[in-house]
């Protein structure tokens, strides 16, 4: 009897080792090739999010023509399209927004897209920020909503899709949230990442099934170019503490809806390491030495493409005039693409990262392990329940 408790036992083991063998084990990309030959899948990237995830190539309610953004061609691509590359995907359908370049070229304090329109408003009431209106997350959401309910109104349907989702908001939210006061940045903050997981409770439903989706988590602002223009005159250091504060309260918040979310499976991504890391690289490797690290990048503060503005100070004479841009010849060796995005590289490299979480299924909520543990539990017949119900039973009593 003994005997076969124990097998018992050894037989329930063998079967969570397998299960979780076979979500665990990492794909090479050659085995990730496999599995969409052999599934004969569509796969798509559906990006939502502002500048730094827009691909520029809008499935639905795009802006008007000559407002669409321009990309440079030394600038390199977006993450989501290097993810898109790593995981072999097929498509990306784009709701990220950007500002049209008439007006980052002559209104750099204008606001971009942020997670929350009205959250950001609210907030901010009390200052003179220009703020354009680009769409928050819930309308690019039912942007979403709605292209998929045309797809399923065809009358013959497409293939079925693999979708992995990309959510990636919080650079313009912390970048204007450091201008306000502390305890109204925080309680924005707290309303916008209750709204992102809301919305992705939307996704879910609509999808029918567990959705799959990387979060990278905000940068630390005060590294970016523009951030330190602002306060190059500033005595005060108030405004650089409250935006290191704001990114990792972000960051925190983000984390820890992720590890509770149930609709399906979260990667984070830890974009903010990533930038941290570039820096520290960067610092420490000067002067050069053979037992330090070569840092990714041999630019981290100054952008590749600058604009240069006609000495003018009326308005209406600079945008007569015009902005000369000047670019880099070695996009690559810099962090910094202009003076608010990350250059093509860097992007190549969050990208790659994304694609290795995605692959090795590496997630961050609990979603999984309770996916294992049902699996395991529907798996095991009943007679073999009741020999494990007779083992507990006897060691609780001993």
């Amino acid at each position: 009897m003994r005997f076969l408790s124990r097998c018992s036992v050894i037989i329930a083991l063998a079967v969570t080792l397998i299960l979780y063998l076979g979500w665990v084990i990492p794909s090479t990309r050659q085995y990730t090739q496999f599995q969409k030959s052999w599934s004969g899948s569509v796969r798509r990237i559906v990006t939502f999010g502002d500048s730094w995830s827009d691909t520029g190539r809008y499935i639905l309610n795009g802006p008007p023509p000559g407002y669409e953004p321009i990309r440079h061609p030394a600038s390199g691509p977006v993450w989501p399209e290097a993810l898109c590359q790593e995981i072999l995907c097929d498509s990306i359908d784009n709701y990220a927004r950007s500002l049209p370049p008439q007006v980052t070229q002559y209104y750099t304090d204008t606001v971009g897209a942020v997670l929350d329109n009205a959250v950001f408003q609210n907030a901010t009431s009390s200052h003179n920020f220009t703020d354009f209106a680009l769409r928050d997350l819930q309308q690019q959401v039912r942007d979403f909503v709605k292209m998929e309910g045309f797809k399923r109104m065809w009358p013959i349907q497409p293939p079925k899709e693999w979708t992995l989702f990309t959510i990636w908001f919080g650079v313009n939210d912390i970048f204007h949230y450091s201008k306000i006061e502390r305890a109204r940045a925080l309680f924005a903050i707290d309303q916008s990442i209750d709204h992102l997981f809301r919305q992705l409770n939307i996704i879910h439903e609509w999808m029918q099934a567990p959705v799959l989706v990387v979060l990278p988590k905000v940068v630390n602002i005060t590294h970016l170019p523009r951030f330190e223009i602002e306060t190059r005159a500033d005595v005060d250091t108030t405004r650089h503490r409250i935006a290191l504060e704001l990114a990792s309260y972000w960051n925190e918040k983000l984390e820890s809806h992720a590890r509770s979310w149930m609709g399906g499976h979260v990667f984070l991504l830890e974009a903010d390491k990533f930038m941290e890391s570039q820096v520290i690289t960067k610092k420490l490797s000067n002067p050069p030495s053979v037992r330090k690290r070569t840092p990714e990048f041999g630019d981290i503060t100054t952008p590749c493409r600058t604009l240069i503005y006609p000495q003018s100070q009326d308005e209406d004479s600079v945008q007569e005039l015009g902005v000369q841009e000047q670019v880099c010849e070695e996009p690559r060796n810099h962090l910094f693409w202009d003076d608010y995005h990350l250059s093509g590289k860097a992007h190549e490299i969050l990208g790659q990262a994304a694609g290795k979480l995605v692959k090795m299924r590496s997630t961050a909520n609990h979603y999984v392990a309770q996916q294992v543990t049902e699996a395991v539990r529907d798996s095991i017949p009943p007679w073999l329940k009741d020999r494990l119900e007779e083992f507990h039973a006897k060691n609780s009593s001993q």
